[in-house]
């Protein structure tokens, strides 16, 4: 079922022909597929988090703040925070970051996932905020969008795009 749903929305997008199934996948080279696209993920959302990091820290230092400079750490390892820096403004007050990366230009961007923890989280912390951080293995630059789930936003829309189905118990 699972299949014929993607095949379904394939060929509704227009990346298939009707009528023209896909060739059988090899499951070894599908697997290692997507073990090479996972990791090149990995590889770009924890250089967008580096990256930041260091804008951050360079903040703060250049501000005469390198008391809370040292502070700056990366907590993307504990994902139940729903975000992945914490820093600080030069008063000291805590900014929550999540970090989204690509290596698209702004004009070539189509996007990011935003977990519903990261959303919930968003929700209910003041000290929330994402930055976009673009083109990172050419010349990295940042958007800060601010809370774009508790503020309206411009240039971004928020749409529901997956559910988690739960077993009754």
């Amino acid at each position: 079922q699972s299949y014929m749903w993607v095949v379904s929305h394939l060929v509704k997008e227009g990346r298939i022909e009707k009528g023209i199934l896909p060739k059988q996948i090899n499951f070894d080279d599908e697997l290692e597929r997507r073990k090479r696209s996972a990791q090149e993920n990995e590889r770009i959302g924890l250089n967008g988090e580096i990256y930041v990091l260091k804008i951050e820290r360079d903040k703060l230092t250049n501000a005469d703040c390198s008391n809370l400079a040292k502070k700056v750490q990366l907590v993307s390892n504990n994902p139940s925070l729903g975000y992945d820096i914490l820093s600080f403004d030069i008063n000291g007050n805590e900014i929550h970051i999540e970090v989204k990366t690509t290596v698209r230009t702004r004009e070539t961007d189509i996007g990011f996932w935003l977990s519903e923890n990261e959303r919930n989280i968003a929700l209910k912390d003041d000290s929330w905020c994402l930055y976009r951080v673009r083109d990172i293995d050419v010349e990295p630059n940042i958007e800060i969008l601010g809370n774009i789930i508790r503020s309206t936003n411009e240039t971004w829309e928020l749409k529901p795009s997956t559910w988690r189905v739960y077993p009754k118990l």
